[in-house]
């Protein structure tokens, strides 16, 4: 490995590579021996040796200049640059263009069974917001047509979504004269509706903020298991909310911690007061939903590409057996409710009460992106199509500040429809710009038809689409087994959110993900390096037999990365794997020096003098690790200690320089020229 010395200026032959056949040179072979494969191509280099700044010189280094912000945007301005700007802003232009005539017919049908779906669905959302129902057919239009437009997922189905509803519920109950008692409700006189506009400007605006501040980025820390965790809490939240119509029964408004097992505490003490026929409905609504969904649709599938719209025949037949059978009256099955027709008129929202409700604002703006997002990564995987997370900010902002002016509630992704717009068909947003075209028909005209619909027709469907969700519980298993972290992280966002709430849930999920990622951070790897003989192999010595130490060196290669919560761990890690202690090292190397300058005994047991580090695999280094670096440089020459190090990445080096680092003069491109300006050394 180490050539002979010969006239060359830097004591080694400079000839670049030579490969050949049968050669004697680098004799190796696998883990037995490295002397017996002469019959293989063998790899002879000989170049001249270099450190750091040699090198970097020799090969004319070209150091990018730092520009400006600013000046970089300017630059990257062109033609190109801004046609993707627009396409970025309206993702409708990319899906249009390569729309094509196979995915109407799904678009059509899907559009339409969403569009039946979402009038009793929004109107029992908003009764759950504590709002008048018509709120909820309002929802199915102005942020729908917006999403269209703006939004990147091809599948989202947006408007109410039962969390959000129960979400706007607490802050309604809290501060409209309509439902509260306190003074501060009944100064400010807000009716429940003005609440419920006023919180959907402030999600828009704080939305619009994350846009201008690019946190689609925290998107990145909603992991695979952080999202199905999440999906699955929410959808037992949303079954929960649909059991009082699955079984006829009034329930008590509950709020609070653990709201699901108070919940389902009532829902025991009630169920001497179930509906029988609400009850038979519901069961038939689901048992006809599952039968076609397991058994028909994927035999019919094979048959034709237009899919049976199931929901669609069973709200429109519902609502015809209760107009004709007059179910409320002989039943008492609870209908939907009045429908009034007509668009309502657009209003600025009362802004007195902002603060009140800003912390409100914030944990609803995370919780409906995260839907949103969460339900755009599950199909945009599915269907093989990328996902703006930045972008999507921005459609669910224009959506919550437009709709603000018309009397709407925060919007977000539904997980039910968003389901059944996808088993339904769905292509593209064309589905919903369907299913909004015919809210407005419905608006304007023939709203009142669906008034008599029974709600436990709807809560079956609901129950039904978002049994893909709650399936999902089966996945703790499969990340448990992946990882104990996935599992770890997946269990507590779970039980979290069906403990606790949604933004707890959220938030505990968020926190441990960003724990986790801390955690893997500081979590470095450090390890003592050997030569492989007759190579320039540089291998662990404790998982290599081949691999041998050089005399008197020692090399100890780092992967991770190197920051103010981590130096300690690095200086720790270095003496401990170097098994010395370098107060007591430097105390002795005090000791031993007389009063006349001159040292007396020896000072150390320390069987090297020359240390190499491999920073190969560093990741990143801050500033104030490089001062911890220096000191630890100067530490180890008061013992006679040379350091080295090897194998700094561009990055790197262009860091320690930014810096100021004194020691550049240390730094080589490889192991292989620290250790031959080593030897060098140890022989002159």
């Amino acid at each position: 490995m180490f050539r002979s010395l010969d006239n060359d200026s830097d004591g080694f032959v400079n000839e670049g590579l030579d490969v050949s056949e049968g050669s004697d040179d680098f004799k190796s072979s696998g883990p037995s021996s490295f002397s017996d494969r002469s019959n293989e191509t063998k790899i002879h280099i000989t170049r001249s040796k270099y450190n750091q700044e040699s090198l970097f010189r020799e090969m004319v280094y070209r150091k990018e200049p730092s520009k400006s912000f600013i000046k970089r945007k300017v630059e990257q301005i062109n033609k190109e640059a801004i046609q993707q700007s627009i396409l970025d802003a309206f993702p409708i232009i990319s899906w249009l263009r390569t729309y094509s005539k196979d995915d109407f017919t799904g678009d059509l049908v899907s559009g339409c069974t969403v569009a039946i779906m979402q009038i009793p669905q929004g109107m029992g959302y908003a009764l759950l917001a504590n709002l008048p129902p018509v709120v909820g057919i309002y929802m199915a239009f102005f942020p729908v047509l917006l999403y269209v437009i703006f939004g990147t997922s091809r599948h989202n189905a947006v408007g109410t979504f039962a969390v959000v509803s129960i979400m706007v519920g607490k802050s309604v109950i809290t501060y409209s004269s309509d439902y509260s008692s306190s003074d501060l409700a009944r100064n400010a006189g807000y009716t429940s509706t003005e609440v419920a506009t006023l919180l959907c400007f402030l999600v828009g605006m704080i939305q619009l903020i994350m846009y201008i501040s690019r946190m689609g980025v925290l998107s990145f820390l909603l992991s695979e298991c952080l999202v199905s965790g999440f999906t699955t809490g929410a959808a037992i939240h949303v079954f929960t909310s649909q059991v009082k119509d699955l079984l006829g029964i009034k329930l008590q408004r509950i709020s609070g911690t653990f709201e699901m097992i108070k919940t389902y505490t009532e829902v025991y003490n009630q169920l001497t007061n179930v509906n029988i026929a609400a009850l038979i409905m519901s069961l038939s609504t689901i048992v006809i939903l599952l039968i076609n969904n397991e058994i028909l649709k994927p035999r019919v599938s094979k048959i034709t590409k237009i899919p049976v719209p199931i929901e669609l025949i069973l709200v429109v037949g519902g609502t015809f057996l209760s107009k004709y059978a007059n179910l409320p009256e002989i039943y008492g099955i609870d209908p939907v409710g009045h429908i009034p027709l007509g668009l309502p008129e657009p209003s600025i929202p009362r802004f007195d009460l902002w603060s009140e409700l800003l912390v409100d604002s914030i944990a609803i703006a995370f919780v409906s992106y995260s839907i949103t997002v969460s339900m755009a990564l599950i199909f945009g995987q599915k269907y093989k199509y990328e996902i703006g997370f930045n972008q999507e900010i921005l459609a669910l902002s224009v959506c919550n500040i437009f709709s603000s002016m018309f009397s709407c509630l925060p919007t977000s992704a539904s997980l039910s429809r968003t389901v059944i717009q996808e088993t339904a068909g769905a292509r593209t947003q064309l589905a919903s710009f369907v299913s909004s075209i015919l809210i407005l028909f419905v608006l304007l005209w023939i709203g009142p038809f669906f008034e008599v619909l029974p709600r436990c027709i709807l809560a079956g469907v609901v129950v039904v689409a978002i049994k893909g969700m709650l399936m999902k519980i089966s996945e703790f298993n499969h990340f448990r087994r992946k990882s104990n972290r996935d599992g770890f992280v997946w269990l507590l966002t779970f039980l979290s959110v069906v403990i606790f709430s949604i933004d707890v849930g959220l938030l505990v999920g968020i926190c441990l993900s960003v724990l986790c990622l801390f955690f893997y951070g500081i979590n470095s790897h450090m390890c003592v390096l050997g030569n492989v003989p007759q190579t320039d192999f540089y291998l662990d010595i404790d998982k290599f037999q081949k691999a041998i130490e050089i005399p008197n060196v020692k090399i100890v290669q780092y992967s991770g990365t190197i920051n103010y919560a981590t130096k300690a761990s690095f200086r720790n890690q270095l003496c401990e794997i170097l098994k010395i202690n370098l107060l007591k090292e430097m105390k002795q190397k005090e000791m031993s020096i007389d009063k006349n300058g001159k040292q007396s005994i020896p000072s150390s047991s320390i069987s090297f003098n020359h240390l190499i580090i491999d920073f190969g695999p560093l990741a990143n280094i801050d500033s104030s690790s490089i001062k911890m670096l220096t000191d630890l440089i100067n530490d180890f020459e008061k013992l006679n200690i040379k350091i080295s190090i090897s194998s700094c990445t561009t990055k790197i080096y262009e860091i320690l320089i930014k810096n100021e680092f004194k020691f550049m003069n240390m730094l080589y491109p490889s192991i292989q020229d620290a250790v031959h300006d080593t030897l060098i050394d140890h022989f002159a």
